[in-house]
């Protein structure tokens, strides 16, 4: 399994180099998009809760809406890089 996923490593950093295919950064972009948008909307839940004192259910409304549009975000673009 290890031999198969470094092959399939070394052919995509092959066709990324070339440009006849998805660039690894260009997933490295999408994860870290995926965190940011979680962290942020996190954070704006914690900070309704201090402002509300309603603990701890604006942290998790703002970590569930983070992840649905986090991934919602990852899928839409993992869909643009297959056209």
């Amino acid at each position: 399994m290890v031999e198969h996923s470094a092959a399939r490593q070394q052919v995509t950093l092959a066709m990324a180099s070339k440009g006849n295919g998805p660039n690894p950064m260009k997933f490295a972009g999408i994860g870290l998009e995926l965190a940011g948008v979680i962290a942020v909307l996190t954070w704006i839940g914690y900070g309704v809760d201090r402002w509300l004192d309603s603990a701890p259910w604006g942290l998790i409304g703002g970590a569930l809406i983070g992840i649905v549009g986090g991934l919602y975000n990852v899928i839409k673009d993992v869909l643009k890089l297959d056209q």
